[in-house]
């Protein structure tokens, strides 16, 4: 009978560090879309920890899929 390797994935830590800063601005930005963001000293420190050229594309990219999914949901409900 053969053992069988189970292999680990150890993560790249500057690929962690990436989705960490990615998931940063996506929760900055989601709490803005429903304006939850608490003080504006909280706000401000969340948005200093990302920087804003991330904040923008995440922010761009939030819209974009917003503004599909109303468009899917009208031809949905037109029944075109």
């Amino acid at each position: 009978m053969e053992r069988i390797c189970i292999c680990f994935f150890w993560p790249d830590w500057a690929t962690l560090g990436l989705m960490s800063n990615l998931l940063r601005a996506l929760r900055a930005v989601l709490w803005s879309f429903i304006g939850l963001g608490g003080r504006r000293a909280d706000a401000e420190r969340r948005t200093s920890q990302v920087g804003i050229l991330p904040l923008v594309g995440v922010a761009l990219v939030m819209v974009l899929l917003l503004i599909a999914g109303l468009v899917t949901l009208a031809h949905l409900a037109a029944g075109t």
